[in-house]
């Protein structure tokens, strides 16, 4: 009878055993989950580090781009400009005419 007795006991440890080895089993993995949060914590560093790559690129270009009034002034010079080329190419061709120089570079009739 002391047999039967330890053999139930046996039994029951063994039940314990497999129910405790079932709960553990249906645990996460926690090395795969320690993993994924590395990999997180690692990506979240490098959109960071990114982040900050492009505010300062970003700072670059608005720094070298012209402002409003460059903007004007440079168009201002530049059809100053044009309009001066015209005037000289007038003149020029004004004196060639009177001189009856005939433009090499003018079109044929």
């Amino acid at each position: 009878m002391a047999d039967d007795a330890v053999l139930e006991a046996l039994q029951a440890i063994r039940a314990d055993l497999d129910a405790l080895k079932t709960k553990i089993d249906a645990w996460p993995d926690l090395h795969f989950l320690q993993a994924a949060a590395q990999q997180q914590q690692r990506e979240a560093g490098e959109a960071r580090e990114f982040r900050r790559y492009v505010e300062i690129k970003l700072d670059e270009i608005y720094g070298s781009m012209a402002t409003s009034s460059e903007i004007t002034r440079l168009r201002t010079e530049v059809a100053t400009s044009i309009d001066h080329e015209r005037a000289l190419d007038l003149r020029v061709s004004a004196i060639e005419l009177r001189l009856g120089i005939r433009n090499p570079l003018a079109p044929t009739e």
